[in-house]
């Protein structure tokens, strides 16, 4: 299972992540919180977890590893991962097919 961000790419292990906060009230502009994906690691009942941490490494959360397309989630930041001798990074990733499961939160 994998978790995806809203443009179909799938979440790694050392992505910086872009996540809708909230739309400001002044100038109804959108307001981003910036996290770090830290862990992937199952849980005893045979799911995975994901653990999301601030930029600044001061406390952390958990997220569900569902297999859905995050709408509120983009990937702005990776580790350049080496594959067959190619360096990769997020933009390079083979993206979901299907936009019929999606998660709005």
């Amino acid at each position: 299972m994998e978790l995806y961000d809203k443009k179909h790419r799938p979440v790694a292990v050392g992505d910086v992540l872009k996540i809708d906060h909230y739309i400001a009230r002044v100038r109804r502009e959108k307001v981003y919180m910036y996290k770090l994906v830290i862990e992937r690691f199952p849980t005893p009942k045979g799911s995975e977890l994901f653990k999301i941490s601030h930029l600044s490494h001061e406390g952390s959360y958990f997220t569900l590893i569902d297999d859905k397309i995050h709408n509120n989630i983009e990937i702005v930041q990776s580790k350049c991962i080496e594959v067959d001798g190619i360096k990769t990074d997020f933009r390079h990733r083979k993206r979901r097919a299907t936009k019929n499961e999606y998660c709005n939160y």
